[in-house]
């Protein structure tokens, strides 16, 4: 752009007289205003020759900015989306801008998750990270505002917006799984291997019954001709072996939906595998267990010497993706931080560990808390420790903006549906598997 204070414009629905004539870009000649952090804010009055409903501003996202639309141009927006008039990446900056404007406070959190059904059937996998990304933020508001009160760790049972929220994950990665399906075939496109694991691990989280049906399966099968094949020598059918794409996904759900004995299986794998991607892999997945017994063994195991110290981590952040993981990480760190430094190896992995166990929390009580610890305790990066307070806060403002009215959008959503599946937090009772001889060595339970 020859101007950098020029604002795009595009048109998104065609008007009664459509040219190919260049969009106009406003009026220029606006005074700028000062904003609170020192920065210009440019407001640009469209001539009354731009149909307002059929705009969109920024497209191809070539300027810097963020874009707040009322509600007749958004309806003109959802409208193109639902039609397939939107190229992928003004997808992804639209939804990249709706959560970032309701995490600012300029808009409802519930407007977003309408706007996101405009996404039902959505098979770019980049535009799906975005959406995945955002509704996690969401879930992780949900989870925190209904974790009971006190400081137990426990996995307690989904609320009804969670439920809700899971209605919403399902509506929108249904048709797509209906359409790729669960097992990679040799005429797949890249962009669907890609989208393929997405799309399994939304379904697994949320519960759905034939993914982790078929996860158990193709993980049974896996572990089967691993364990079989002699030491040494590579598996002879390869097409019994998950695809590597989606071991980590499957292994996740396998261990999500399991206990002792998917706990044993996977550490057991772990020994076996040659590769060190392999590796982090199964660390990785490991942390989606929901037992706080396991949990605390897992701790155990991944401050042995079987676990390198720069992929420690991995095991770590995988933990704190759920409510009580969160908390039984936050505990950690409060009890080892003085040799979680030398523990993960360096500055850098220490930083990532201590924002996973503290800036996804949504309370004042937690906010207190970390700052307080923090403030007797130094570590390397006190940088992190601004940003997960920053976080926290930014989490409580935005649940006491949009609390309300998100749970009674989310809540009409699990009124639709009945027999929407439960996630994971439903478990019967699971017979304890023994532990390997050389767990046993390292005296772990």
């Amino acid at each position: 752009m020859d101007n950098s204070t020029d604002i795009l414009l595009n048109v998104v629905t065609p008007g009664s007289n459509s040219s190919t004539e260049i969009p106009d870009r406003g009026d220029r000649d606006q005074p700028p205003a000062e904003t609170e952090v020192e920065s210009q804010e440019l407001i640009y009055i469209l001539p009354d020759s731009v149909h307002i409903p059929q705009i969109r501003l920024n497209p191809d996202a070539l300027g810097f900015y963020r874009v707040h639309y009322d509600s007749a141009m958004m309806d003109a927006i959802l409208e193109a989306i639902s039609r397939g008039a939107v190229p992928e990446r003004d997808r992804i900056t639209l939804l990249d801008d709706q959560f970032a404007l309701a995490r600012a406070g300029y808009q409802g959190l519930d407007r977003v998750l309408q706007f996101c059904l405009a996404f039902v059937g959505e098979e770019a996998c980049n535009v799906w990270s975005v959406l995945t990304e955002g509704l996690a933020e969401v879930q992780v508001l949900l989870e925190e505002a209904s974790y009971p009160v006190g400081d137990r760790i426990i996995f307690p049972r989904s609320s009804k917006e969670i439920r809700g929220l899971y209605r919403l994950y399902a509506e929108l990665a249904l048709p797509v799984y209906e359409k790729i399906g669960f097992t990679p075939t040799s005429s797949d496109s890249s962009s669907t291997c890609l989208l393929r694991p997405i799309i399994i691990s939304i379904l697994g989280r949320i519960g759905h019954e034939d993914v982790i049906c078929k996860a158990q399966i193709a993980f049974e099968t896996h572990y089967t001709a691993v364990t079989s094949a002699p030491v040494g020598q590579a598996v002879v059918d390869q097409t019994k072996l998950i695809s590597p794409d989606l071991r980590t996904v499957i292994y996740s759900i396998y261990m999500r939906n399991g206990g002792d004995v998917e706990f044993w299986k996977l550490i057991e794998l772990y020994h076996m595998a040659t590769l060190n991607d392999e590796r982090v892999r199964i660390l990785s997945s490991l942390g989606a267990v929901t037992r706080v017994d396991i949990i605390e063994r897992l701790f155990k195991f991944t401050f042995t010497d079987e676990v390198r110290k720069q992929d420690r981590f991995h095991v770590l952040l995988g933990v704190a993706r759920t409510p009580g993981g969160r908390r039984a990480l936050w505990k950690l760190v409060r009890t080892q931080i003085g040799t979680l430094p030398d523990e993960l190896g360096t500055s850098h992995l220490l930083a990532r560990v201590l924002t996973a166990s503290g800036s996804n929390f949504a309370s004042q009580k937690f906010y207190e808390e970390i700052r307080a610890f923090y403030e007797v305790n130094d570590v390397p990066c006190p940088r992190v420790i601004q940003q997960i307070l920053e976080l926290v806060k930014i989490h409580i403002g935005q649940w006491n903006r949009d609390g309300l009215a998100v749970s009674k959008f989310l809540s009409s959503l699990a009124d639709k549906d009945k027999n929407l599946p439960l996630s994971h937090h439903l478990y019967s009772r699971r017979r304890r598997l023994g532990p390997s001889k050389v767990l046993i060595e390292q005296n772990l339970p």
